[in-house]
């Protein structure tokens, strides 16, 4: 008899409240890295550690058309090695801030 093992993904659901984007805690959670990655006009402008932090403060930021998403570290390889990838965990939020 074989077993079959399914690993699930984790999930973040991210909403925007003012020029603030709020995440949920993470369901599935692997317990590796997670980042904030953040589009400014199409370009990749900031990749910041989502860890501890639930939220991203969009009010310092210069004005511009925003994509955020949150992404965690896979392994696939070794966990001694530094083998993976960062994959997408949650919905993405759109949203264009003028000064």
């Amino acid at each position: 008899m074989s077993t079959v093992i399914t690993e699930t993904k984790p999930q973040v659901s991210l909403r925007l409240e003012g020029e603030r984007i709020i995440r949920t805690a993470v369901a599935h959670d692997w317990g590796t890295n997670i980042r904030w990655k953040v589009y400014r006009d199409g370009k990749l402008v900031h990749l910041v550690p989502a860890r501890a932090k639930f939220f991203y403060d969009l009010a310092d930021q210069p004005a511009g058309h925003y994509e955020i998403c949150l992404e965690m570290w896979r392994y696939t390889g070794s966990h001694s090695e530094d083998l993976g990838k960062y994959l997408e965990i949650s919905n993405r939020i759109s949203y264009e801030l003028q000064r």
